[in-house]
């Protein structure tokens, strides 16, 4: 407050010697007009930014007292609660108001966490009971997956592809496979698919999922017009000629024959984002030869 005042009132060119001690007179020229344009328009800054810090905080206050008395908020406080009670019938109830909202349009963030728990609930959460897990229900996690597809976004498609890795029920993986198609795919998550298929179909080939899994990619290589990787192309011919029924066989011979309709489609045309997959590990020549074989006896 000196120093402002210093600057208002004296000027360094009113200095003179008076028994040799300096002194100032009072000067009130050009110096002391700036500074107080200079001190009106900090001031008027600062009163402004105030003014927007309070309406900003009002609107923020405002909104969640609005949510707070929402009627909707209830339900989100059920939903959280139930989804992680022990009982299945709680769950069920959680999950069912959860696809009540979804119809309304209606998304908020209690909603996905319910989701992603009940989702991975007996495959990465756990509850274990003298060595066995006890929280194992894959009918609850094909609900979760198909409230998710419902619900959108990348959060939601993120939970999805961790339910495709560590899931092994059919049950359960089928709804995550129309979710995913419904949300969109993506190259990385083309080859999820293509590892998923891999685990689960060697040991028993399971007509649904297959299903499930070429509706999938059907829609998505209509999105990328026929550019998908031989990876990809490899497991459709697979399924054309493997332990399927008719219908499932056929079904993937039509998918490869439109996929290679497009226009220079007929074989892949990219290998990014394919590291770890049976092309990258040192079979992608042997690949190549073996899905150009299947496809042309198709």
């Amino acid at each position: 407050m000196a120093v402002v005042c210093e600057v208002l009132f004296f000027s360094p060119k009113t200095v003179r010697q008076t028994a040799g001690r300096p002194t100032r007179r009072p000067f009130l020229g050009m110096t002391a007009c700036r500074a107080g344009v200079c001190i009106i328009v900090v001031s008027l800054v600062f009163q402004t930014a105030q003014m927007a810090a309070a309406q900003e905080a009002g609107v923020e206050r405002d909104v969640e007292t609005e949510r707070s008395y929402s009627p909707d908020m209830a339900n989100l406080i059920l939903i959280a609660e139930q989804s992680r009670s022990p009982e299945l019938k709680l769950k069920n109830n959680a999950l069912a108001l959860t696809a009540k909202l979804l119809a309304q349009n209606k998304k908020y963030p209690e909603m996905l966490d319910a989701l992603e728990f009940l989702a991975l609930e007996g495959t990465v959460n756990k509850t274990r009971v003298n060595g066995i897990t006890a929280n194992n229900y894959p009918g609850i996690r094909a609900k979760a997956a198909a409230c998710l597809g419902d619900y959108g976004g990348e959060d939601a498609k993120k939970i999805l592809l961790r339910m495709l890795k560590a899931e092994s029920d059919v049950m359960a993986l089928i709804p995550a496979l129309y979710a995913l198609s419904k949300i969109g795919l993506t190259a990385e998550d083309e080859i999820i698919l293509n590892d998923m298929m891999r685990r689960l179909n060697a040991p028993r080939p399971d007509n649904l999922l297959a299903l499930a899994y070429l509706d999938a990619l059907e829609k998505y290589g209509e999105e990328q017009e026929g550019a998908i990787n031989l990876d990809t192309r490899y497991s459709i011919a697979q399924i054309s000629r493997g332990a399927y029924t008719k219908p499932v066989r056929e079904k993937a011979r039509l998918l490869l024959e439109k996929l290679n309709s497009y226009r220079g489609a007929a074989l892949p045309l990219r290998r990014e984002g394919m590291r770890g997959t049976h092309a990258m590990r040192g079979g992608y020549a042997r690949a190549r030869s073996d899905s150009g074989r299947l496809i042309a006896r198709l």
